[in-house]
């Protein structure tokens, strides 16, 4: 594959080749929230297989901000341990290590306080709470912090979370953010908390360590932010800092009534009927409008595909999620052209039903052994 198989220069990162392991939640981790010898073992049989870099799943930057009951946090020094094990463990394999950054905002883990710019509803249950502006200041210091212990644990990049109708993404879009105060209104003040955010990781990471951000190059909601806001919004945050930008969307959004409570369900992911390479075109505007490398995600792990999106220069990586569930090998089937020993993702999407909805660790019904491999290897260390 003559254009995936290409190194990287990323804001002074190496990295192999243009494939990315994008990040997607396991409940892997400790009740604590702490790295567990399941999370080393998932992420370790991927890097070592070719992959340029992986993103770590999101982790959150305060206990509150979870979206899951075993997801990983950043936001006491005593994650530092186990997140150091877990990125050198990813360095070991060849690969780039990145660390996600997120809060949950409206969609936290049931349990926990929701909050939100303007009260949308995310989620099951009673409508999140607003912040006020006053709590936003602490907010982004919870980013420092959690940015800097990504640093101190041995991460090649850092990823700021800035989407799926998580926090960050909840105040860029219109569809949920209603303020008239700083942090809300046309498309700079909505920017506003997600520039601070940007701001205050790259003076923690220092001026030459890569700073990522996720955000949506589309929004398939009425309400949302439209084509010419992302490109502002992507322009403002380029500006700010991001070194690349790894570009998703929400692409379908219904509203759901339950418990006597409505709430709006958003997914990331293309629909069925979606094409391969569907999303191309959100990147590649991105790229354009900001000169800034991006990563092409949305049913990306083809060998036709990636090297189309790259030889195009449409995209400056390739991002593929449950493709690397389906089947640890992926990168160097992509690599090698052999499209034909790929074990596909046929979209059941059992794993974010299990992990999302029901709180259960990773599990694919194409691949066994995931999930269990994982398991065996908590219950050895124990």
């Amino acid at each position: 594959m003559a254009f995936l198989a290409q190194p990287l220069e990323l804001a002074g990162l190496h990295l192999r080749n243009r494939l990315v392991m994008l990040p997607m939640v396991t409940n892997l981790a400790q009740p604590d929230s702490t790295v567990s010898e399941a999370t080393i073992a998932h992420y370790g049989a991927r890097a070592a297989r070719e992959v340029g870099m992986v993103i770590v799943e999101a982790t959150a930057v305060a206990q509150d901000a979870r979206n899951i009951a075993r997801g990983l946090g950043a936001w006491d020094d005593d994650h530092v341990p186990g997140l150091a094990r877990l990125a050198n463990r990813i360095k070991a394999g060849g690969a780039a290590a990145a660390l996600q950054l997120f809060h949950s905002g409206a969609r936290s883990v049931a349990g926990l306080p929701a909050v939100s710019p303007s009260g949308v509803s995310l989620r099951p249950g009673a409508p999140p709470r607003v912040l006020a502006e006053e709590e936003l200041p602490a907010i982004v210091a919870q980013f420092a912090a959690a940015a800097r212990r990504a640093v101190v644990a041995g991460f090649d990049a850092i990823e700021v979370h800035a989407a799926h109708m998580y926090l960050l993404s909840e105040f860029l879009s219109p569809f949920s953010n209603h303020r008239q105060d700083h942090y809300g209104g046309d498309v700079a003040r909505r920017a506003r908390l997600v520039e601070e955010v940007v701001r205050v990781v790259r003076r923690e990471a220092g001026p030459s360590f890569p700073v990522l951000l996720r955000m949506h190059g589309e929004e398939r909601v009425q309400g949302g932010m439209t084509h010419q806001d992302v490109l502002d919004t992507a322009e403002r945050l380029a500006e700010a800092g991001v070194d690349a930008f790894d570009v998703s969307a929400i692409n379908t959004a219904q509203l759901v009534e339950k418990g006597g409570y409505s709430y709006w369900s958003t997914k990331p992911y293309l629909t069925k009927d979606d094409p391969p390479g569907a999303a191309l075109g959100n990147a590649a505007a991105i790229r354009q409008a900001t000169g800034v490398p991006v990563i092409a995600v949305g049913k990306m792990g083809l060998p036709e595909v990636a090297e189309r999106a790259l030889a195009t220069c449409q995209a400056d990586l390739v991002g593929v999620a449950r493709g690397f569930l389906c089947d640890p090998g992926l990168a160097l089937k992509l690599l090698e052209g052999r499209g034909e020993d790929i074990i596909r993702c046929d979209e059941c999407f059992v794993c974010l039903d299990l992990v999302v909805t029901q709180h259960k660790s990773i599990r694919c019904s194409q691949n066994r052994s995931l999930g269990r491999l994982a398991a065996t290897a908590e219950a050895a260390k124990s």
